[in-house]
């Protein structure tokens, strides 16, 4: 009888321990998808920063036949 019941919570605080293991390896996950995600729409974001000063510089520049060429 006493060995069921170590067994029984054995058993349980296995499961136990799994559920936390998965549930935080969820979290880590789902905490790297969206700092990826945040990086990516930054990255995006400074390339389109970065096309629009160069737009606007070629503009300027196109009235004296320089052009800089496209990144």
């Amino acid at each position: 009888m006493k060995q069921e019941k170590q067994e029984k919570q054995e058993k349980q605080e296995k499961q136990e321990k799994q559920e936390k293991q998965e549930k935080q390896e969820k979290q880590e996950k789902q905490e790297k998808q969206e700092k990826q995600e945040k990086q990516e729409k930054q990255e995006k974001q400074e390339k389109q920063e970065k096309r629009e000063i160069e737009t606007k510089v070629e503009k300027t520049c196109s009235g004296r036949g320089s052009r800089l060429p496209m990144v």
